[in-house]
């Protein structure tokens, strides 16, 4: 477990600098914060790469004016180019807008959980 003073040094190193809202943290905000961004930062069983296009994904999805951008930006670092930015984006309008669909007319979550199922099965003999 680090200090304050670690994490505020190992946010330094990693940004230049402190940005306001990390520095503004409460300690244990901050700690539980810290260790999840250098998680993430890292590969795991999921590339980093691939981490940063699922962040971009719920940062859109939840229209976050704050991490879209941070978001964005990381994808652009990691070699993304505009028109896979844009496309992604479009998969996330396109998502949250079926899902919009499906809650709004009240579409029985049961029988779209049976309705999957069956499209699996499907897609799986049908590719065999």
């Amino acid at each position: 477990m680090l200090t304050r003073q670690e994490i505020i040094e190992d946010i330094t190193n990693s940004f230049g600098f402190v940005p306001d809202w990390l520095n503004d943290m409460p300690d244990k905000v901050l700690e539980q914060y810290w260790d999840n961004h250098v998680w993430s930062c890292n590969d795991s069983k999921l590339l980093h790469r691939d981490k940063v296009l699922i962040a971009f994904g719920a940062a859109a999805a939840l229209n976050c004016g704050y991490r879209t951008p941070f978001h964005t930006a990381q994808m652009r670092l990691h070699g993304f180019d505009d028109d896979q930015i844009k496309e992604a984006g479009w998969v996330v309008q396109n998502v949250a807008g079926a899902s919009a669909y499906l809650y709004g007319v009240g579409y029985s979550q049961e029988k779209f959980l049976r309705e999957l199922g069956a499209l699996v099965k499907y897609i799986i003999k049908s590719h065999a």
